[in-house]
């Protein structure tokens, strides 16, 4: 209506491509109420919107390794159940994974190298991984694959120990050097 600003609607083009936010249009009025032109005022949201997207993210995914978290463990889960319910799936596996001796590493050569660990141990384990298959970080040092079992005739636990990765190598017998003893306070 003239003399009337409205909002909303779809996402404003500038230069180039469609920029979601908000829009307010502003008619401008002659004499006789007639309206003469229009004044467009758009806001770029689309900081926001990559905000909002990496928020989502990180909820579901851990940040160390970028697997699913426990959060994006679940819903990763019901998707599976949900192919498997449609019949895409003749079953599912889940393997847990726990790390043997993880805290001597952290304790013994640092936070970052366990760190860099964490992330070699979920790489390899991702690469061992079919591209459906799901691997998720649900700890300190804990893991759980979904593995989505095809129906190719093949009983299901024959077509999961095929799929392992190699074992990590062992680190170097070095340690790291003795820390210097606090100062003495007098």
């Amino acid at each position: 209506r003239a003399g009337r600003a409205g909002r909303g609607g779809p996402p404003v083009p500038l230069g180039g491509a469609a920029v979601p936010g908000p829009v307010l249009c502003v008619p401008r009025q002659a004499a006789g109420a007639r309206v003469e032109s229009f004044a467009l005022v758009a806001r770029d949201i689309s900081d926001l919107k990559q905000t909002q997207r990496r928020r989502a993210h990180l909820a579901m995914h851990d940040p160390l390794t970028g697997l699913a978290n426990r959060l994006g463990l679940r819903d990763e889960l019901e998707r599976e159940l949900a192919r498997w319910r449609r019949g895409e799936l003749h079953g599912l596996a889940l393997a847990f994974v726990d790390l043997d001796d993880f805290k001597e590493i952290n304790d013994e050569f640092g936070h970052e190298t366990g760190d860099h660990v964490l992330r070699e141990v979920a790489s390899r384990m991702q690469y061992a991984l079919r591209i459906d298959d799901v691997l998720a970080r649900i700890g300190g040092d804990e893991f759980v694959a979904v593995l989505g079992l095809p129906a190719t005739g093949q009983p299901a636990d024959e077509q999961t120990p095929q799929r392992r990765t190699p074992p990590l190598p062992r680190p170097p017998p070095h340690r790291r050097p003795p820390r210097p003893p606090p100062p003495c306070l007098r």
